[in-house]
């Protein structure tokens, strides 16, 4: 009975050590089963988080023109979380950069239905409709951003655009005016009004459009040579202005090779009698070029 007596705390002590242990393991069970429940979405918001990473990255390149890495970013991204707005907003905007508009349409629309297009988005995708030919879907996203509040320069120039394409050519004519009211120094801009300004049937119209286009062939920017191909392709131009437009497209590289036959063009519609003199001078001339540009010519 004593040694039964002195055995009590010792077997109380252990009951006690046994209920803990089952309690930590209780508590671990609870935690592990917790965490269990938790790892879907903790897993998918380290997704979409990643995802929003690569899409950021992927817009950088895409400003740098960096194609192949943009693509692959952008297209990591989307892998990795298909319903993620940055991800398909970076995929729209690649497929539409690097010159397919047909294929950005679907993404452009997945965010249109989700409700999450931004201004930019909307220009966008105006543009790519355009440029896939769907005059009538490009018109109505650009009548919903100019039925608001006031437009943009860049939306206004993009409606010129798409009811000019349209036929609408009043009301293309006075988004352009409005939109260089604004932007007045826009090179860009200022090219397209002119254009617009030459289809007019009225005469002053008419000629402040060519003389709005020939001064900005003069520069030395993309929108120069925008001016000068333009213009080189009239037929209507004066001898004087065709021989200026012929010898600024002729001062580009060697490599440039589309725009120099663009002014050897000019120069054989000036003077169609010295053809055999003129072929034979560029064909001298291209004999020291490189291989590919030698075949291009």
């Amino acid at each position: 009975m004593p040694a039964e007596l002195n055995l009590a705390p010792q077997l109380l002590a252990e009951k006690k050590r046994v209920r803990r242990r089952y309690l930590i393991l209780v508590i671990a069970l609870a935690i592990l089963l917790g965490l269990g429940l938790a790892s879907k979405p903790i897993y998918h918001t380290l997704k979409s988080w990643r995802s929003r990473q690569l899409a950021t990255r992927a817009e950088g390149f895409l400003r740098e023109q960096k194609w192949d890495m943009a693509s692959a970013d952008a297209v990591a991204a989307y892998q990795l979380a298909p319903s993620e707005t940055s991800a398909i907003r970076v995929v729209a905007r690649l497929q539409s950069r690097t010159g397919h508009p047909g294929s950005a349409l679907g993404f452009w629309q997945q965010l249109q239905t989700a409700h999450v297009m931004t201004k930019a988005d909307l220009r966008d995708y105006a543009e790519d409709l355009l440029r896939n030919g769907q005059l009538v879907e490009a018109r109505q996203q650009v009548e919903s951003l100019l039925g608001g509040e006031a437009a943009e320069p860049a939306t206004l120039r993009l409606g010129a655009r798409i009811f000019a394409a349209a036929g609408a050519y009043d009301r293309s004519l006075d988004l352009a005016v409005r939109a260089q009211q604004i932007e007045p120094q826009d090179r860009g801009g200022k090219l397209l009004l002119g254009l617009l300004q030459m289809e007019s049937q009225q005469a002053a119209t008419h000629d402040a459009g060519f003389k709005s286009i020939l001064q900005l062939a003069r520069e030395k920017d993309q929108v120069a040579l925008d001016a000068q191909t333009y213009l080189a392709h009239r037929r209507d131009l004066p001898a004087e202005t065709a021989r200026e437009i012929a010898s600024l497209l002729k001062a580009r590289p060697l490599t440039d090779t589309d725009h120099r036959l663009l002014a050897l063009d000019v120069e054989l519609a000036l003077n169609p009698g010295a053809r055999r003199a003129l072929l034979g001078s560029a064909m001298a001339e291209y004999q020291a070029a490189e291989p590919g540009t030698k075949r291009a010519f």
